[in-house]
């Protein structure tokens, strides 16, 4: 009796007893490898999105293949560039299926200013390009934060008082202060008879009386800046008052003042009074004494 290659199944031939336990031996055979077979393939990983273990392999494809070829770590490897980057040229996307590796490094430009020179003429403050503070409009610091110069902000964001806008005033007749306060002296050397403070700044038309308090003795009166002499010494020996006026230029925070004195100390007495203070615009002054 015969029997198969593989699984070595009884094949009687034509003069063989027919034996009905060959039969079952051949079946027993088969279902055995059936059920061999299909636990075997039961641990094989699937065509569709196998999910493999170890250290699967497979053919390497040629340098710059572009197919649906698995790509294993050797043609990955294969595809890093071989050639230095260049140092300038024109910006493009590029056509390379080479990629760059990470420590390559590019050539340095030396006619090109780098990080550390920028970063340090950066931080220079000792003006290296000689700019001026006239080429940049630059404000003297005399100017900020005073009456008339340059504004700036306090801390609620706002101007402080003593930073107004102050026009600069020119003479005219408008009255912008005008007082009749008495002051005199009776002494042969010159003393303050009135202090205003000074709130604007320009030229103002200023007019005071020098008053004698004996008819016929000199009175003198003069208008001082600043406790200096500014104005013309006036005289007078009228015990009515003489009305003297001058158109005088003071800034903002000057102290204007009105001296006055007598030939001798004692008699007589010098007085000025009905004095007032004119420009084109309207502004408010303040006598401090």
């Amino acid at each position: 009796m015969q029997t198969t290659a593989n699984l070595g199944l009884k094949k009687p031939e034509g003069t063989d007893v027919v034996n009905i336990q060959d039969f079952n031996d051949n079946a027993d055979l088969l279902d055995n490898y059936a059920a061999a077979t299909a636990t075997l393939i039961g641990t094989k990983a699937p065509i569709a999105s196998p999910a493999l273990t170890g250290t699967p392999t497979a053919p390497t494809a040629g340098i710059d293949t572009s197919t649906t070829q698995v790509a294993t770590t050797a043609f990955v490897l294969g595809q890093a560039g071989t050639t230095a980057p260049v140092m300038n040229g024109t910006a493009g996307i590029g056509s390379s299926k080479r990629y760059a590796r990470a420590d390559h490094v590019h050539p340095a430009d030396t006619s090109r200013a780098g990080q550390a020179d920028l970063m340090a003429h950066l931080a220079e403050d000792a003006n290296p390009h000689g700019v001026t503070a006239a080429q940049v409009g630059a404000i003297p610091t005399s100017q900020k934060g005073v009456a008339n110069g340059v504004a700036t902000l306090g801390s609620d964001g706002k101007l402080n008082s003593n930073q107004r806008i102050l026009p600069l005033f020119e003479p005219g007749n408008m009255i912008l202060f005008s007082s009749d306060r008495r002051g005199q002296v009776n002494d042969d050397v010159w003393k303050e008879c009135v202090r205003i403070k000074m709130n604007y700044s320009g030229t103002f038309r200023i007019t005071f009386e020098v008053i004698t308090t004996t008819s016929g003795e000199n009175a003198y009166g003069r208008i001082y800046k600043n406790y200096s002499p500014f104005g013309t010494q006036r005289i007078s020996t009228s015990t009515s008052g003489t009305a003297f006026t001058e158109d005088l230029a003071f800034n903002a925070g000057d102290t204007l003042s009105i001296y006055g004195k007598t030939d001798e100390a004692g008699v007589p007495f010098m007085r000025t009074q009905y004095y007032t203070i004119r420009a084109k615009e309207y502004a408010v002054q303040q006598e401090v004494l």
